[in-house]
């Protein structure tokens, strides 16, 4: 009987043990979850913050990529008439100097004309 109490009792000793050892470790579980909720919480505030940096940066700057849009715009427009006037110009030049060949086309003839004249 001495020896059935006696395993019993450390039994219970055991069994007490390992109830302090697992609520023990369910501390530890809490304290560590309680830590990453708060390192988690701060990741957040800190993400959203740089978020909210980041909106307020593109706001102040669209405006200005907006100008610089238009901008750009109204250049490609000067730079596509310059181009079309250039090749209007560049057309003219080609008139005048297939006018000027003819005149003196002309000329050679009429240089031939009078010199024939000259010598009947």
């Amino acid at each position: 009987m001495i020896h059935f109490r006696k395993m019993y009792h450390t039994r219970g000793i055991f069994i007490r043990l390992l109830m302090k050892g697992f609520v023990f470790f369910v501390d530890v579980i809490k304290n560590k979850n309680g830590k990453l909720a708060g390192e988690s919480k701060t990741s957040t505030e800190k993400i959203h913050f740089s978020i909210q940096e980041i909106i307020g940066f593109v706001n102040k700057i669209a405006p200005t990529l907006e100008e610089l849009a238009r901008v750009i715009d109204y250049n490609q427009n000067v730079f596509m008439q310059a181009s079309n006037k250039s090749k209007e110009e560049e057309m003219s030049i080609g008139k005048i100097h297939s006018a000027l060949e003819a005149i003196k086309d002309m000329g050679g003839e009429l240089n031939k004309d009078m010199k024939a004249m000259a010598y009947k």
